[in-house]
């Protein structure tokens, strides 16, 4: 699964999201299991590079993710990222990403939340 949150990160970031319907089901299931896992109360976290690269930063917050670990040298940009998100904004936006069904609606989508 690391591999495939590492394609979703590449194709995040270089703003060719929701080209793909495995796209869409990678955040689908990302969102669900950090949902899944604070309702059952079990902490979840994202580590490594995803959780690291400021440019997933409010996409990764939008989902409910709380607890991110990465390597030291990115934690002052995620934190400023952190921050400066309207998370509340975030997470009333984001079931409007998984709502779009089709890639160009869910791009469109994505960009206004990623803003």
């Amino acid at each position: 699964m690391n591999k495939d949150l590492n394609q979703l990160e590449l194709i995040t970031s270089s703003r060719k999201f929701g080209a793909s319907s495995l796209i869409s089901f990678l955040m689908h299931l990302l969102a669900s299991i950090i949902q899944q896992a604070k309702r059952a109360n079990i902490p979840i976290a994202v580590c490594g590079e995803m959780a690291g690269d400021p440019s997933l930063t409010k996409l990764l917050l939008a989902m409910g993710l709380t607890d991110f670990s990465m390597h030291f040298s990115q934690l002052l940009l995620v934190k400023r990222e952190i921050l400066n998100a309207n998370v509340g904004m975030l997470k009333a936006r984001f079931p409007r990403v998984l709502k779009a069904y089709e890639p160009e609606a869910q791009a469109k989508a994505l960009e206004r939340l990623l803003a």
